[in-house]
């Protein structure tokens, strides 16, 4: 693995050449090599980033799935291709599962303390059961949804298109109605949620979008921001600002810390 990046998670495609292959795979690497040779011809070439081969052992690390992953490929015939298939799908829906690292996480003893009249938590509840959550914020610029969360054993039965309709309903129709998402190409999972939420009407805005950790010392995590509308660079700098302050408690004067 390439020196220059070492342990760094995330890395904007104009810094990465075809020597990074082993860091952030083959397709990342070419198109970083396409900005550094081809953009002073007039190429156009979308810009980006990369998460790294460190980020996804971190994430497995975390989960203790590496262990996992091995385990299961030990006993694996791999003459057998419905072992082998079997196998993926069990490994696969072992990550998609998995939680994310604590920088993407608030607390749970956090989340229920937080007060104010622009916090609030929905509880989704059926027969009796609560079945999943959303923790939205009431900013003065937009209706924002941190969390939307329904249990694995209730996905698949259209409840959380469901819980979006009504949480869109409740929201004042003159504010915009956001939330973040992984980027395209995190994971299959990402890609999953990303098009559910176009389904609902809630797309990617064109702008970059980094979610401040949730704890001291964590990296900030790129992402996508997601709204019902399309957002002009300076109603979605707004945004961008109060989630920051009133979700993250990052003051304007700690901007130099956003990597954007």
């Amino acid at each position: 693995m390439s020196n220059t990046h070492a342990g760094r998670l995330v890395i904007p495609f104009e810094e990465l050449r075809m020597t990074d292959v082993e860091v952030v795979g083959g397709k990342n690497a070419s198109l970083g090599e396409l900005i550094s040779q081809l953009s002073a011809s007039g190429v156009q070439v979308p810009g980006g980033f990369a998460t790294t081969a460190d980020a996804f052992r971190d994430f497995l690390d975390h989960n203790r799935l590496t262990e996992r992953i091995n385990a299961r490929l030990a006993t694996l015939n791999t003459d057998d291709v419905k072992a082998l298939a079997q196998a993926g799908a069990e490994i696969r829906s072992w990550v998609s599962e998995a939680a994310f690292p604590p920088e993407e996480r608030r607390p749970w003893e956090e989340l229920f303390a937080l007060e104010g009249s622009r916090h609030h938590v929905c509880l989704v509840r059926q027969a009796g059961q609560t079945i999943g959550l959303a923790v939205g914020w009431d900013l003065p610029s937009a209706c924002y949804y941190e969390y939307l969360l329904i249990a694995p054993a209730y996905r698949g039965q259209g409840l959380g298109a469901e819980v979006v309709r009504l949480l869109q309903e409740l929201n004042e129709a003159a504010r915009p109605f956001v939330l973040e998402c992984e980027p395209r190409g995190y994971s299959p999972e990402a890609e999953r949620r990303l098009a559910f939420y176009a389904r609902l009407g809630l797309d990617p805005q064109p702008y970059d979008y980094v979610q401040p950790p949730y704890g001291e010392g964590l990296p900030w995590v790129p992402l996508h921001l997601l709204s019902d509308r399309s957002l002009e660079l300076e109603a979605y700098e707004q945004i961008r600002r109060d989630i920051h302050q009133y979700v993250y408690k990052v003051m304007p004067s700690a901007a130099s810390h956003d990597p954007y």
